[in-house]
This record gives structure tokens, C-alpha cells and sequence, in this order.
């Protein structure tokens, strides 16, 4: 049974205020980040001041579902900054999130073994996806 959206929002402050004062675990389950994050990988999850294309977000997405995906680029929308993720095993990205879905950043494996810094080249290649992930829903909206 899932909880109701507002429980979920006063849990995701609490773990948000955690995550900034000495973060917290959280165990992974399912096979959408591997290789980085296997099933049963322990996780380290803190809050940054900002993040970049290539960063592992924990996001409670809008559905209430709490998951640990790539941020692939940022945009606006109204007077907001949205971010965009997508698992690495997936296809289509989240729709954007807010900075108050995002939980934090996982920054390393619970073993203390830290997580990959992503290169350039792999930067670049997540800004062509989020940029043709924007082309196609404004394309989609102006059918």
C-alpha cells in the first residue's frame, strides 16, 4: 500500500533536514542504475548546494515514488528551476522535478568506496539526450 502524497512530503522534509545535517543510507533496490548502483547496494545520500549534469539524485517523483536517478540537465518552467533524470537502464526521463523533490545527491557506496566522478565526455553525451528529450515534448505539445 502507498502512502498519501502529503505523509510522503513531511517524510521527504525530515529525510531532506537529515540528508543536510550528516546524511543518511539508503539501500537501492532494482537494476535501472547498474552498473554504477546494483540491487542491494548500500548508498550515502546528502545534500549539495547544487547539482550537475551526471549527478545520482535521490527524487521523490510526482507519483509519490521514492528512486535514484541521473540528472541529465536543468531547465525552467514558470518561475522554477526543474531538473531532468532518467535511469541509466531506462528510456524515457522523469517528468522535471523541483529542487523540494530532491532528497540529495549519493555521493558514495556505504562500503565508503565513492562514486565516479562522470568525464566530460559523458557530460556531453547526457546534455545531447536532455536536449533531445526537451525537443521532442515541445514538439509533442505543438501537435
Amino acid at each position: 500500500m502507498q502512502m498519501p502524497l502529503p505523509r510522503l512530503t513531511v517524510i521527504d522534509r525530515g529525510l531532506q533536514e537529515f540528508a543536510d545535517c550528516h546524511g543518511f543510507v539508503l539501500h537501492i533496490n532494482g537494476h535501472c542504475m547498474m552498473p554504477t548502483l546494483n540491487d542491494r547496494d548500500r548508498v550515502l545520500v546528502r545534500r549539495a548546494a547544487q547539482y550537475r549534469t551526471g549527478d545520482i539524485l535521490a527524487v521523490r517523483l510526482a507519483d509519490g515514488q521514492l528512486v535514484c536517478h541521473r540528472l541529465i540537465g536543468t531547465f525552467f518552467w514558470g518561475r522554477e528551476t526543474h531538473y531532468m533524470t532518467r535511469p541509466d537502464r531506462g528510456g524515457k526521463p522523469d517528468a522535471g522535478v523541483t529542487r523540494s523533490m530532491i532528497i540529495g545527491k549519493i555521493s558514495a557506496r556505504d562500503s565508503g568506496v565513492l562514486l565516479p566522478i562522470p568525464t566530460v565526455l559523458f557530460r556531453l553525451q547526457l546534455f545531447l539526450s536532455f536536449f533531445y528529450c526537451l525537443c521532442r515534448r515541445f514538439f509533442e505539445k505543438i501537435k
